[in-house]
């Protein structure tokens, strides 16, 4: 039996230009913060039928997760062409590190709430008494891990109250901020520290206190790679559609004069 002869060199060129002519792009994959889910699908979809109408397909993939875990991702593996976080500053050290390159204009603000059952508020209404001395009652209170930016900001806001002794408030970690809010639904603590956006709507939960975006609070930061045009495009496109944001209960912060 007579093998076939190997290819020869100009075989080997044609196959490897035509390779090269139908490649598809790599996808652009965007790490997004959770508490961002109920409206970046849309913005996702919106921005690909825009590509689409323009004659260009793209390959853009969200990928959810906690902020402090999505930075972690990135700090090791480098896995995101783009961010979208909780929290503006603690994107800043990627950037530092060459993880990412260059913020957008986004300036999204969310505001941080201390929530609790509206059972447990009609008790504390019994017993008047101040933030301060409601939080240092004993009770368990939940709050994001460190490296969790809900918690972080906690700790932040926390600090700020005149009065208070954060050592005296008792405290319990949790991985995410929406593990929080299911703790505090389920009872296992009498209060919790999440975003206002992730229990808008729900009932059941009003708020003890809360701190905005405009006081110094939550501030969210969309980030991209070097050289990533897809992704840099992407944010230039939700800085465009902010409104549907503020529909979610996000709060849009104006540009420092």
């Amino acid at each position: 039996m007579r093998l076939p002869e190997p290819l020869g060199p100009v075989c080997v060129l044609t196959l490897i230009t035509f390779s090269g002519c139908t490649q598809e792009s790599d996808p652009t994959r965007v790490g997004v913060a959770a508490s961002l889910s109920d409206v970046m699908p849309n913005l996702q979809s919106q921005f690909i039928e825009n590509r689409r109408l323009q004659g260009e397909d793209v390959d853009l993939s969200l990928i959810y997760g906690g902020s402090g875990e999505l930075i972690a991702q990135q700090r090791h593996g480098g896995l995101f062409d783009a961010m979208f976080l909780a929290s503006r500053e603690s994107m800043i050290p990627l950037i530092d590190a060459g993880r990412l390159d260059s913020f957008s204009n986004i300036r999204l603000g969310n505001t941080l709430g201390l929530v609790a059952s509206n059972s447990r508020l009609q008790s504390l209404s019994a017993e008047p008494s101040t933030l301060e001395n409601l939080l240092q009652n004993g009770e368990p209170i939940g709050i994001g891990s460190l490296g969790v930016p809900a918690g972080d900001y906690a700790r932040v806001w926390l600090g700020s109250i005149d009065g208070l002794e954060l050592s005296d408030v008792n405290l319990i970690e949790f991985p995410n901020v929406r593990a929080v809010l299911a703790a505090v639904e389920g009872g296992a603590v009498a209060s919790g520290f999440v975003y206002a956006t992730d229990f808008l709507g729900r009932d059941g939960l009003s708020t003890i206190a809360e701190w905005r975006p405009e006081d110094g609070g939550p501030e969210y930061g969309y980030a991209y790679a070097e050289g990533e045009v897809v992704g840099a495009d992407f944010g230039g496109f939700i800085g465009e559609n902010l409104e549907q944001f503020v529909s979610a209960g996000f709060t849009v912060l104006l540009e420092e004069e």
